[in-house]
């Protein structure tokens, strides 16, 4: 099949006549070069993508470059003039080949090379109407010298009224997806040790073990010594490839080209990103090398676990916790009906919080695709996201201290988290979820990060799996009868332990708004208080008049929505304040707030670092920076170690941190690595840190 497009592709191009009449078809005659535009269909369908691409033809012996030209050479560059509304990707480079060039490397293309590309188009165009697509290519030709040379062409195409039909130069799309690079279905690894550097890549994931031989082209053009030898060996179920370093280690992600040549002699290129193989320490302090993306103990089963781990911790938080006691207070009064009854609550619980786990996945996935860089809390970021609940949470207190139900229109039914309702007992799952965003519980970041390196489907069946672990517990007490028996009997002990309940949503209520001001200033919590006092307003006006009344609901529920709106708008524009770290209100002299140059610095003078990624809304960094970090005798170890304390604040958005947290495979806070002296590998440190732990690592 592939021999066959090849040569119908060849047919089609060397045929002048047929394209040169065919207006999906423009070239530009250089001193060396032939650059001609093509199109794959012969008219453009709204809405959907039309596939383009520039043809470059050089004279025999000459060659163009890949996007990494390597050791010398510049990339090809297509520079387009489009419509309006329509858009163009970046171009789909094929797979390169590592050429010789005297004492350099260089990655390039000998002959004909395709440059394709895809143009986005609107939906709605008139159906009568032609568009013309122009585009500047530039490149540099090479043989004895290196000439550059670029081109304009463009090509003009009618709106299509019915099906369309492919032009001659199809066939250039059809081998050019032969021989496509497809994303790697996993991520990868590297290490690095004196001169060289170690890529690590699971087999599964290539789809083969039998390799002659493995080439990697790397994006980045200043990491890898082109010129070095290179080797690879099969490790098990991993590719391990060897190569040479330049002047300075690596220290984020790296991404590239890997080309296979199987035993059979089939190519396979693969769009391979690699993260750091960092060391980890465990919860006792012993030093672990993370293997996980290098072998299938890191499989979907074993993150799917992780998950369910890390949603069963999430139930001690103390940011869930206060939430989940309204459901205990739930299934007790349910404890002396039937069985059915109960199960009913454990299932609605769980329907609601799988439900807010599926949408807070989805969105998450959808920003990853949509190139955001996102993570675990990346809502918590938004003020207007804690806006909200600030007040949910002061709703909830507000209805267990008997002062608010929530109505519902046209109804005089309320519905209360601490209702024993199914519907009371869905909402008290999308409220634990909602409440459960700032905390990050041992074995969640694991998942959490692979989940958003996933494919769109993995990745939701992880974010399952973590609600599923937090709505387990509830759930097999409602499915086991027996476990019933620990709860008490219901009775009027129960409005009162209701009532109290209402105290820690008002202290979450408070650490939120604390939160607010270091994201927005005391502007922010001013905003926040004056939308509480107009809540507490309405709810004053609402008990003057008649509370059973349709109008009196109605007009309640627009009011609550007219200030909900208009003071979470305001807090998301609102500027953000210049705030100081998160984890320690007075600066030392030993800490510094992070930038990747600050830090490339001293690495570089080969001094000490120890980097705390934190937030203000993130419960556990902030119990770590008191029991753990800002204590007498860590700072002291890191006074009399010269270790430099470097907090990077993830309070707000900033895309270096999350740059910082992917490098390592984590995809929220907090984080903390130690970079030892003298250039040393770093080292992640457990999410649960105590005095001992930081000492043993630091010491060891």
């Amino acid at each position: 099949m592939r021999l066959f497009a090849a040569v119908v592709a060849a047919c089609s191009l060397f045929v002048s006549n047929p394209l040169k009449a065919d207006t999906s078809f423009a070239s530009s005659e250089q001193e060396i070069t032939k650059a001609t535009l093509v199109s794959e269909h012969s008219a453009i369908t709204p809405g959907q993508p039309l596939h383009v691409g520039v043809l470059l033809e050089p004279r025999e012996g000459w060659h163009t470059y890949w996007e990494n030209p390597g050791d010398a050479g510049m990339a090809s560059d297509l520079a387009w003039a489009l419509p309006q509304g329509f858009t163009a990707s970046k171009i789909d480079w094929p797979a390169p080949h590592r050429v010789m060039e005297g004492p350099l490397v260089t990655f390039s293309y000998t002959g004909n090379i395709f440059l394709p590309a895809t143009i986005n188009v609107p939906a709605t165009l008139d159906s009568n109407s032609n568009h013309t697509l122009r585009v500047l290519a530039t490149w540099l030709v090479c043989k004895d010298i290196c000439i550059p040379e670029s081109a304009q062409v463009e090509i003009t195409l009618p709106v299509a009224n019915g099906p369309v039909t492919p032009t001659p130069a199809a066939p250039l799309f059809i081998q050019h997806r032969a021989n496509a690079v497809t994303p790697l279905a996993t991520t990868a690894s590297y290490s690095t040790r004196n001169t060289e550097i170690d890529l690590f890549i699971t087999l599964s994931a290539l789809g083969s073990n039998s390799i002659r031989s493995a080439t990697f082209f790397p994006r980045e053009s200043d990491i890898i010594n082109y010129t070095a030898p290179s080797s690879f060996k099969l490790d098990g179920e991993s590719l391990n490839i060897t190569m040479g370093l330049k002047d300075k280690a690596p220290t984020k992600e790296l991404s590239g080209i890997l080309t296979i040549t199987a035993l059979s002699g089939q190519d396979k290129h693969f769009d391979v990103r690699l993260t750091p193989a960092v060391s980890k320490i465990g919860a006792t302090g012993a030093v672990t090398r993370d293997s996980s993306t290098n072998n299938n103990s890191g499989s979907l089963l074993v993150y799917i676990g992780l998950a369910i781990m890390g949603g069963l911790i999430l139930n001690l938080m103390p940011c869930v916790l206060p939430v989940l006691s309204l459901k205990a207070l739930a299934i007790a009064k349910k404890a002396g009906e039937s069985p059915a009854a109960v199960r009913k609550l454990g299932l609605a619980y769980t329907a609601g919080v799988l439900y807010s786990f599926a949408v807070i996945a989805l969105l998450l996935i959808a920003l990853r695709n949509s190139g955001e860089a996102i993570g675990w809390g990346y809502q918590m970021q938004s003020p207007a996201f804690v806006g909200f609940l600030i007040y949910l949470l002061f709703f909830v207190g507000l209805n267990l201290s008997g002062l608010f139900e929530m109505p519902v229109l046209f109804g005089n039914t309320s519905m209360r988290a601490n209702d024993a309702t199914a519907s009371g007992s869905f909402f008290t799952g999308v409220l634990a979820t909602a409440v459960a965003t700032p905390c990050t519980a041992p074995f969640m970041a694991s998942a959490v990060g692979a989940a958003l390196t996933m494919p769109t489907l993995h990745a939701l069946l992880i974010f399952e799996s973590l609600g599923l672990g937090l709505a387990l517990p509830f759930l097999l007490i409602s499915f086991f009868p027996s476990m019933l028996k620990m709860l008490p009997k219901p009775g009027a002990w129960m409005e009162g332990l209701k009532q109290f309940l209402a105290f820690p949503m008002y202290a979450s209520v408070i650490w939120l708004l604390w939160v607010l001001t270091l994201q927005t200033s005391a502007g922010g919590m001013a905003i926040a208080l004056s939308g509480m006092l107009c809540i507490v307003v309405i709810i004053w006006l609402r008990s003057c008049f008649n509370r059973e009344s349709r109008v009196s609901t109605v007009i309640a529920l627009l009011s609550y929505a007219l200030v909900f709106a208009s003071t979470l708008f305001a807090l998301e524009r609102i500027e953000t304040a210049r705030m100081m770290p998160a984890s320690h209100m007075s600066n030392g002299p030993e800490e510094v707030a992070y930038s990747k140059e600050k830090l490339a610095a001293l690495r570089s003078a080969g001094k000490p670092v120890f980097v705390d990624a934190t937030a203000a809304w993130c419960i556990t960094c902030q119990v770590n920076a008191k029991v753990a970090i800002h204590t007498d005798r860590t700072m002291q170890l890191f006074r009399d170690k010269g270790i430099t304390l470097m907090i990077a604040d993830w309070t707000r958005r900033n895309p270096d941190i999350t740059e910082l947290l992917s490098s390592f495979g984590y995809k929220g806070v907090p984080l903390y690595i130690y970079y030892p002296p003298r250039n040393a590998q770093p080292v992640i440190l457990p999410q649960l840190l105590s005095e001992d732990i930081i000492g043993n690592v630091i010491n060891k």
